[in-house]
C-alpha cells in the first residue's frame, strides 16, 4: 500500500468512524508499524499497516557438528520496501485479526 492510499485510508475513517487515537512504531529490523485505533458499531478496532524492508535473500549458517543448531540470516533491500495491512476487533480484551472483507 502506497503512502498517498494509506493517507486515503485514514481520511475514511475519520469521516465515517472518527479516529480514536495513532500511533507509530519503529521496527528493529528497519521500518515501521503505523496503527489507528476507532470504533465502528460499537466495537473497538484498530488497523495496521506494516512497512518493512523487501527480503532480498536468505543464508542458512550451520556446521557439521553434532548437536550444532542452524540459523536464518536474512538480506534485506536497502531501497525497496513491502507493505500490507491488518484489521483486529478487539473481542474480550484480546485483539483478533479480521478479513478485511468482514468491514
Amino acid at each position: 500500500m502506497t503512502d498517498e492510499r494509506w493517507e486515503k485510508v485514514k481520511d475514511m475513517l475519520e469521516a465515517q468512524f472518527g479516529i480514536g487515537k495513532e500511533e507509530r512504531e519503529e521496527l528493529p529490523e528497519g521500518g515501521f508499524v503505523e496503527r489507528v485505533y476507532f470504533s465502528r458499531a460499537g466495537k473497538s478496532m484498530k488497523i495496521e499497516r506494516i512497512v518493512r524492508p523487501k527480503v532480498v535473500g536468505e543464508r542458512v549458517i550451520s556446521s557439521r557438528r553434532i548437536g550444532a543448531s542452524a540459523r536464518v540470516e536474512k538480506e534485506y533491500s536497502s531501497e525497496e520496501t513491502v507493505s500490507f495491512v491488518k484489521v483486529y476487533e478487539q473481542r474480550a480484551g484480546a485483539w483478533e485479526e479480521i478479513s478485511l472483507q468482514g468491514i
